[in-house]
């Protein structure tokens, strides 16, 4: 379960009816009585269908020592 999380740094970069967005994302919570507090790298890529945006594909590496 997530307690809480936030995106600390948001870069958003078009290239016609495409477009990724890299992130730093935070979050504290647990899974399975196990901590699972940490901060990630995050790739995202959407397309552009029929006038809206829609996420295709995801990329995240945890950061082991951002907490």
């Amino acid at each position: 379960m997530i307690d809480w999380f936030a995106f600390e740094q948001l870069e958003v970069r078009v290239y016609g009816e495409a477009a990724v967005v890299r992130s730093r994302y935070r979050q504290r919570g647990t899974m399975d009585g196990a901590d699972r507090s940490t901060a990630y790298l995050m790739t995202d890529v959407w397309v552009r269908r029929g006038g809206r945006w829609t996420p295709v594909a995801r990329h995240a590496t945890p950061l082991s020592d951002a907490l």
